[in-house]
């Protein structure tokens, strides 16, 4: 089969766009969108209401990361589904809309958490490329004109997209139809017309451009090696084709694959050139496959193979109808070409088989009575699944042999799922995986990763009828706590929750007691896991006093500060800005231009950070965890800075919230993230003081819906206007009161009170 051709015209629809993505160069990513379907308009419908009235729920996502997916306020006011495809600061956010294809930059502010219920459905737009056509030539890039008259021709109308071809990435090759037209005309082809009127030019064939490239060649030695990338000369016929080293048969005969053709040929290697990397950006052109349900009858003695090969008409480029015709030396040289292509057969049918004839074996249990393991996930009904940590590397091996030799299986015909049919799942994160259909529900299935235990709902065109490795046992072994019954006989949400946090991804020991009862819901265990060890102590923390604190300066004297954190519009961390120089403008030497000798100076808190910094493996464990325990923590940055326990927020594994006393956030952190803090970073006061803003209050008027959850008096609007009133500005402070809290005036310009701005836009009162 040369190609992996498909012609399935479709009606679609180019999304109504202000500045769609097929507008840039090349058409490429072109974005089509099929025609709405009921479910479609009930989902975009949903999302609106939904999202328009948040249902009391807080959804703003503060830290967006790449890849994210959300939901996202377009210019007209409605909220769409999208994912995060660039981050370019300033609280701004680049992003696509899935079911359009066009992309905007918004703030945090337009963009939500999304519902799983609005996970399920594909998205709607599809990338595509125009087949048969490329800028005119001489050309790399496409003219103003040609992307406006497509823009004219395609923009927000019904179109017939005719699919020619499946590229990488699940990339669309395709053909545009302006219409169906009337009854008996033939529609208009948009990709024809492009070049009909001057704006584009048909490519050059493949085969044009290997000849070019080669024609003219002279043959040079080459060190050849299986698997090498090759331009192959093939004389009787004056051509030449791309292909790939098998194997080297002598010194100077090479046995190549014509990949584009589907043919093995022994050439010589005066035959061979080095393949250009601009003629490898093409994909193969012939796509190997397998006849369904039939096996080939075995061969005894009185049979012969014929010589002659299956003739197969293959249509090139440039539509010249050729043979594919296997050529053998000599009768001698048959047996060895036999034995090399079962070799070569057999690793690819380890990986597929065609169909599903029964089901993956079950795994093997270890034969002992205790050994380590890996739990990958836990289920619903409280089946704990664990990988043996003897078997992690074979699983790991497996994974990266099916992930290379299954790039793409290509659009599947419809096929009616049966509950417990095994199959191959691409999962949600694009990889494959060996997988059982659990349940069909509607257009979705609910499958199990045989080999890592998770069950998910995913999409029937995810899913292939296939086996993968049908004779390598299933990696993950269900198991079952050992005498332990769930409270009402079933394990419930919180209970199953409460097990995902204390056992996901953890490294235990298994403990094998007797096979479960039910042996026909699985093949398990039952077992037992002990992590006691987790919180004694292999060292002792000294306990220092609590860490000195810094002063304010007198009641209604000016000074500079700097806003490390914000909790709340009136509620802030400062550090004395005297302080802050103080400590980074140690830059000087030890003398003066006269010569005189000074005193060395104390060392600074960032120099003395910066040194323990430098060898803080060498710092022990922290492993007391009492209320205002000083310590060292890391912060995302991977730099390590004082801080202090505020409380124990998880037992197992072991987290705790600590507080960077110098900056006054606060962040949840791994045991392995803390360490002893040394004595002499306890010297320095710390540089983080909490204070509460004067002169504002609560509106008691305030229409905004969205609150901040720690503090719902104040709307998340008041809160990002009064981070935008602090963010890198030179600040002033005067002290209000000492006691019961620190309170101060900040000022922007030693006059202007910074909280006015709040107050002008209505989301403060003034609290004279």
């Amino acid at each position: 089969m040369a190609g992996s051709s498909i012609s399935s015209p479709s009606a679609s629809r180019i999304p109504p766009v202000q500045q769609p993505s097929f507008i840039h160069a090349h058409f490429y990513p072109l974005q089509l969108k099929l025609i709405e379907s009921l479910d479609f308009l009930f989902l975009l419908k949903s999302i609106e209401d939904f999202y328009k009235s948040e249902d009391g729920e807080n959804l703003e996502i503060l830290c967006p990361v790449q890849d994210q997916a959300c939901v996202a306020k377009f210019e007209d006011g409605v909220w769409y589904r999208a994912k995060v495809i660039g981050l370019p600061g300033h609280r701004e956010v680049e992003v696509k809309y899935v079911d359009f294809g066009n992309t905007a930059k918004i703030t945090l502010r337009e963009m939500r958490k999304i519902k799983d219920e609005f996970l399920n459905p594909p998205e709607k737009a599809i990338k595509c490329k125009l087949a048969y056509i490329e800028p005119c030539k001489k050309t790399t890039q496409w003219s103003e004109q040609a992307k406006e008259k497509f823009e004219e021709k395609t923009q927000d109308k019904f179109m017939t997209c005719s699919v020619i071809k499946i590229l990488e990435d699940n990339v669309l090759l395709v053909e545009l139809f302006d219409s169906l037209g009337a009854p008996g005309m033939t529609p208009t082809s948009i990709n024809h017309q492009l070049v009909k009127e001057g704006l584009a030019s048909y490519e050059v064939g493949l085969e044009e451009k290997m000849v070019a490239a080669y024609e003219n060649s002279k043959w040079e030695p080459v060190k050849w090696e299986n698997g090498m990338h090759c331009a192959v000369e093939i004389p009787e016929n004056n051509q030449w084709r791309r292909g790939q080293i098998i194997r080297m048969v002598t010194d100077s005969l090479v046995e190549v694959l014509l990949y584009d053709v589907g043919v093995e040929v022994v050439v010589n290697i005066t035959c061979l050139r080095e393949l250009e990397d601009t003629l490898k950006a093409t994909g193969r052109l012939s796509l190997e496959c397998a006849l369904v349900d039939i096996r080939i009858n075995k061969l005894d003695n009185s049979h012969s193979l014929s010589e002659k090969s299956l003739e197969i008409p293959l249509k090139d480029d440039d539509s010249v109808v050729t043979n594919c015709t296997e050529i053998n030396l000599d009768p001698d040289t048959l047996a060895a070409d036999i034995t090399s292509k079962d070799k070569v057969s057999e690793f690819k049918e380890e990986i597929l088989e065609p169909r599903p004839t029964g089901c993956y074996k079950p795994p093997v249990i270890p034969d002992m009575e205790v050994f380590e393991a890996v739990v990958t996930c836990v289920g619903d009904d409280g089946t704990v699944f664990v990988v043996p940590k003897l078997s992690e590397f074979e699983l790991m091996k497996m994974m990266s042999e099916i992930q290379s030799n299954l790039k793409c299986l290509g659009l599947l015909e419809p096929y009616f799922w049966k509950k417990g049919e095994a199959c191959a799942v691409r999962g949600s994160d694009t990889m494959w995986y060996r997988g059982k259909v659990m349940e069909v529900v509607g257009g979705m299935i609910r499958v199990r990763y045989l080999d890592h235990g998770l069950t998910e709902k995913i999409p029937q065109c995810h899913l292939y009828p296939i086996l993968l490795y049908p004779e390598t046992p299933q990696f993950c072994i269900p198991c079952q706590l050992h005498d332990t019954i769930p409270v009402g006989g079933a394990w419930q949400p919180d209970a199953v929750e409460l097990l995902q946090e204390l056992l996901s991804r953890r490294e235990v020991e298994i403990h094998i007691t007797k096979p479960t009862d039910d042996s026909s819901k699985y093949e398990e265990e039952r077992w037992e896991v002990r992590f006691e060890e987790l919180l004694l102590s292999e060292t002792e923390t000294p306990v220092f006093p609590p860490y000195l604190s810094s002063s304010l300066p007198s009641l209604e004297e000016l000074f500079a500060v700097q806003v490390k954190h914000v909790v709340s519009p009136n509620e802030v961390y400062i550090c004395l800005d005297s302080v802050e120089t103080s400590s980074l403008c140690k830059q000087h030497g030890d003398t003066d231009d006269s010569g005189a000798s000074w005193e060395p100076e104390p060392e600074s808190l960032g120099e003395a950070l910066h040194r323990f910094n430098t060898s803080v493996e060498a710092l022990p464990a922290l492993t007391d965890f009492r209320t205002e325990m000083p310590c060292l923590a890391e912060y995302d940055d991977g730099l390590w800075y004082r801080a202090k326990i505020v409380s124990i927020k998880e037992f197992d594994p072991l987290a705790v919230l600590v507080q960077f006393v110098d900056y006054g956030s606060t962040e949840k952190l791994t045991v392995n993230r803390l360490r002893q803090i040394p004595l002499h970073l306890m010297q320095y006061p710390a540089r983080a003081i909490k204070v509460m803003l004067a002169g504002f209050k609560p509106p008691t008027r305030d229409s905004s819906k969205t609150r901040i959850p720690y503090c719902p008096e104040w709307s998340m609007e008041a809160l990002w206007a009064m981070i935008d009133c602090l963010q890198g500005k030179q600040l002033y402070a005067s002290a209000v009161a000492q006691a019961p809290e620190q309170t101060v005036t900040l000022y922007e310009d030693e006059e202007y009170p910074v909280h006015m701005a709040l107050v002008q836009r209505g989301l403060a009162d003034r609290d004279d």
